[in-house]
């Protein structure tokens, strides 16, 4: 379902460091253990990190955002049907590892890409 969002600033690009975090800060895929991204990739979009959605078919997806998603991979083509983020068009993507769906790429043609991956579906290494 989407929400009634404002577009994402210059502000929104930069990824949100914790001076805190780990040396090792890889989130890997919850199924067979392949880094998939890291937390100091997380990124603000449309005010916060975290965004639920749910798809046409009533599934409910709890997101995080991420500036980059390197063990990842696009599958099938872009669309513009039932956007989550004004203005965005999403492409599926799995896991390099084991193919399970991680997530989204999302784009708009004007700003870098984010993903927006499936909380349930990473765990830190």
């Amino acid at each position: 379902m989407l929400e009634d969002e404002k577009p994402a600033s210059t502000h929104d690009a930069a990824p949100i460091h914790d001076a805190t975090a780990a040396e090792d800060d890889t989130l890997v895929c919850a199924r067979c253990g392949a880094a998939i991204t890291r937390e100091r990739d997380r990124v603000e979009r449309f005010g916060t990190h975290v965004h639920d959605r749910v798809n046409p078919a009533g599934f409910p997806f709890r997101i995080g955002c991420f500036a980059r998603a390197d063990g990842a991979r696009g599958v099938g083509a872009e669309s513009d049907e039932f956007p989550w983020f004004p203005r965005h068009r999403w492409l599926v993507v799995v896991c390099a590892g084991c193919s399970t769906h991680v997530g989204w790429r999302f784009s708009n043609g004007e700003t870098p890409p984010f993903w927006g991956l499936v909380l349930d579906g990473l765990k830190a290494r």
